[in-house]
């Protein structure tokens, strides 16, 4: 059911997509982020080749990126880092934490529906799996690891069609 819902709400809102460049949409996404959680303050990088190409932005992805901006705040709030790289041919995004990292549990179970590590009073375990959906939905994928040294890193990599 819930692959269904967000299938028919991406389809609703791909139609409203915007054309705007990379760099400036990140721009406005982390904006729009910081207003959410002001008390964090992100190590940001954000580069590519000039001009920046084009990406389709729709709300879906906006909300699957900050929500998983917000994944790294929770767990480490003082240790969030942001790179974005482009070509005229994908974006990839990482965000990068030093919380606990990632166990195995985690791993093996990472987008499933209604699995989380935060207990039920902090959300349903959907935010990831609604994330995966909606960057798959977009053509992008997911990568989700531990980085050396502790905490974790999620990679979203997204094409950036007729850029190429």
């Amino acid at each position: 059911i819930l692959t269904r819902l967000t299938a028919d709400a991406g389809a609703a809102r791909a139609e409203q997509a915007t054309a705007i460049d990379c760099r400036q949409y990140l721009q406005q996404l982390l904006e729009q982020w910081q207003l959410l959680r002001p008390q964090v303050m992100p190590k940001v990088d954000i580069s590519g080749a000039e001009p920046a190409p084009k990406m389709a932005a729709e709300r879906t992805l906006d909300q699957a990126l900050m929500n998983l901006i917000n994944n790294a705040a929770d767990a480490s709030p003082d240790q969030v880092e942001i790179s974005a790289r482009w070509d005229a041919a994908q974006l990839r995004i990482e965000i990068r934490d030093r919380g606990p990292g990632i166990s195995d549990e985690v791993a093996a179970r990472a987008g499933e529906a209604f699995f989380t590590t935060k207990g039920p009073e902090h959300g349903l375990g959907i935010g990831l799996f609604l994330a995966n959906a909606s960057i798959e939905r977009a053509g992008g994928t997911v990568s989700l690891f531990n980085r050396e040294g502790g905490g974790a890193c999620v990679r979203v990599t997204l094409p950036l069609p007729g850029n190429s």
